[in-house]
């Protein structure tokens, strides 16, 4: 019978440490080994949640992409731009982490109704949904790794994606205006 090299590390210990007269035995503590510790990046997580690369799907997160500067509520946040097919389809999957006042703005062609889902994408997120004049038409927190879609409430142009919290935090309501966005994208 073949132990786990946890139990085995324990069992080791046990028989090797001597028992002192007078004293208790010393205990040892099974150290967690590395199969069983808690996947480290996004690309770890997505992969152990079952999620299997789909065909002309990312396998890692997407170089860093331009970026702008857009204002809402007179707060600047940086936010890089993804304005073709490709850029909006891998949007910030396998990314570990944003950082403070940074997101991805999502520019289409058009304005009409929109759905994302947060496949392959380990951060929480608010997603703000923009129409062609930059008001927010609907904010909506999105869990990470979870695929089901999550709706703008009417059509828009644009997404805008942050930190779980980041709109709430800033004072960033439906109405408002967001400042700087790129034109329309070409496709």
């Amino acid at each position: 019978m073949r132990l786990p090299s946890a139990v085995a590390g324990w069992l080791w210990l046990a028989m090797a440490t001597p028992a002192c007269a007078g004293t208790e035995p010393a205990v040892a503590v099974p150290q967690a080994s590395p199969a069983s510790a808690a996947p480290a990046s996004c690309v770890e997580q997505a992969r152990a949640a079952g999620n299997t690369p789909r065909r002309n799907e990312p396998k890692g997160p997407q170089e860093a992409l331009p970026s702008v500067v857009l204002t809402v509520n007179g707060v600047d946040l940086v936010a890089e731009v993804a304005d073709d097919p490709r850029k909006r389809a891998a949007g910030l999957m396998f990314r570990d982490d944003l950082t403070p006042d940074s997101g991805m703005v999502f520019v289409y062609p058009n304005s009409r109704p929109r759905s994302f889902w947060m496949r392959n994408t380990c951060l929480p997120l608010t997603i703000a949904y923009l129409d062609p004049a930059g008001t927010i038409v609907s904010l909506a927190d999105m869990d990470p790794l979870v695929e089901q879609g999550v709706p703008s409430a009417g059509p828009a142009q644009y997404a805008l994606e942050m930190s779980r919290g980041w709109f709430a935090r800033k004072g960033v309501s439906v109405g408002d205006l967001v400042v700087g966005l790129p034109p329309a994208s070409a496709h």
